[in-house]
């Protein structure tokens, strides 16, 4: 148990240095590209910090451990909304954007309808992977063309101040900077689940609890730091982003390489509520920073989910 205990603080240390140098390179990419920090967030932040979920659940499925597959990405999107977003505005001044995080937003809210009706319709599991990775192409596409309009609109003073700037991108440094987040959030995913193992809790119940928080730690540095840079739309995209690649990237190949058991209405019902209130808040507050009592409401229904999860 110390060596796994070793293990997981090394993660944690990996995790801390490289998610802090992401969004310090993600700032670069936006001046680059010129282009809203928040497509950043949502198109490269999240993939890089969805690696460790991508990582074990198609491992666990492979196995055939389809529990701990779908748990690790539900529990992901939940932990991302209840925990994860809490800390960044806990962190700084969160402030909504007024369009393109009210579109993803909705966008959001509406794959993880299709998500929730999927789950229980009679398509095979390979028709319902296919469905969901082109939903994938088709967000990616859609938030591409939000990028191209912002430049001309919402996102014009953002890019005359970057077209001002003469920025130098270090590729070797980004690609070890991912390679860093990789590791150390596989160094935290292995730990946690070897621990888990010595308690006897079940896959079904690590994923959607430990497996969950552990492969969210890279968002939840990463919302941290952006707030210490004053980038309220990075945090959010990250968060958004990462919802997105975590169910239609990593849950459309899951879905082609297994066969997964229904999920618990309970997991379902907790990841469409928490969804819902997520685009709750982000249209109360379009415009506005986010009061910090908000967080710390989420912060209590966290303690909440795990509890039912842990109960149930």
């Amino acid at each position: 148990m110390l060596i796994w205990l070793t293990v997981l603080t090394g993660g944690i240390g990996l995790l801390l240095v490289s998610t802090n140098s992401l969004v310090s390179s993600s700032q670069l990419l936006a001046a680059k590209w010129r282009v809203s920090p928040l497509i950043i967030g949502t198109l490269v932040v999240a993939l890089v910090t969805s690696l460790p979920e991508l990582t074990i659940s198609l491992v666990a499925a492979l196995r055939h451990d389809t529990q701990l597959a779908l748990g690790n990405i539900i529990g992901s999107n939940i932990v991302n909304i209840l925990v994860v977003f809490p800390a960044g505005i806990l962190a700084g001044k969160l402030r909504v954007g007024t369009t393109k995080s009210q579109r993803s937003a909705l966008f959001l809210a509406a794959v993880v309808f299709i998500f929730f009706f999927l789950s229980f319709s009679p398509l095979s599991s390979l028709s319902i992977g296919m469905i969901l990775l082109a939903l994938l192409v088709l967000y990616i596409l859609i938030e591409l063309l939000w990028a191209a309009n912002g430049r001309g609109h919402e996102d014009a003073k953002v890019v005359k101040k970057y077209s001002s700037m003469h920025v130098q991108l270090n590729p070797v440094k980004l690609f070890l900077t991912v390679s860093v987040t990789l590791a150390g959030g596989l160094c935290v995913v292995f730990s946690v689940q070897k621990l888990a193992i010595v308690t006897g809790l079940s896959t079904g119940f690590l994923g959607l609890t430990l497996a969950a928080m552990s492969t969210s730690l890279p968002e939840l540095f990463a919302s941290i730091f952006s707030q210490e840079h004053h980038q309220s739309k990075e945090t959010l995209g990250d968060i958004l982003g990462s919802n997105f690649y975590n169910l239609l990237l990593i849950g459309g190949l899951v879905f082609i390489i297994s066969k997964p058991a229904p999920s618990k209405s309970i997991e379902l019902l907790w990841l469409l509520s928490t969804t819902c209130l997520f685009l709750f808040i982000i249209r109360y507050y379009q415009g506005k920073i986010i009061p910090k009592a908000v967080a710390l409401c989420l912060l209590g229904l966290s303690l909440l989910y795990f509890s039912t999860i842990y109960l149930l």
